[in-house]
């Protein structure tokens, strides 16, 4: 399922994050999370087609929180502060399927629809990558390529991050 999260201050004390989340096909979830005491709440619930209407499962409040803490964490960082991620859970067993991937879903996006692209599979990050250089070497310099991975200990999980800022 293809989703875009957009995240911004909603305070000057930078405690209060606004989520926007959307779920291309299904709706939009839109919430703000209070940093200091984890608290998430969900606003608002676009749906495109009436019969999509379910009630805020703790799954979304989870995966919101988890948005914005991983957004204040990387706001504190060396990224870009405007990027527009695209973030996925696709992985691959093999480089060859990474870079099918990379090559025809995933470069055609970065550069025009997204800034970045975040993933747990290094495979896909490399290969895209190796795509966004190569796109740069054939058609000409438009942007530089960024790559770095950061580990979340506390989830235990390993993202691989991927973006370009134009020329």
């Amino acid at each position: 399922m293809d989703r875009l999260m957009r995240c911004r201050w909603a305070d000057d004390n930078h405690k209060i994050v606004h989520v926007t989340e959307t779920i291309y096909g299904v709706g939009t979830i839109t919430a703000t999370v209070n940093l200091h005491n984890k608290a998430v709440t969900i606003v608002d619930r676009e749906f495109v087609h009436p019969s999509n209407k379910v009630v805020p499962e703790v799954s979304d409040r989870n995966r919101i929180l988890q948005v914005a803490q991983s957004w204040e964490r990387r706001q504190n960082s060396f990224y870009p502060k405007d990027v527009r991620w695209h973030e996925d859970s696709m992985k691959f067993e093999t480089y060859r399927e990474s870079w099918e991937w990379a090559s025809s879903v995933v470069s055609g996006k970065i550069g025009h629809t997204y800034d970045g692209y975040r993933t747990e599979d290094e495979k896909i990050a490399s290969s895209l990558v190796y795509e966004l250089t190569r796109r740069n070497t054939f058609q000409g310099p438009t942007f530089h390529v960024f790559a770095h991975n950061e580990y979340d200990e506390a989830e235990q999980e390993h993202w691989y991050m991927v973006w370009v800022e134009r020329i």
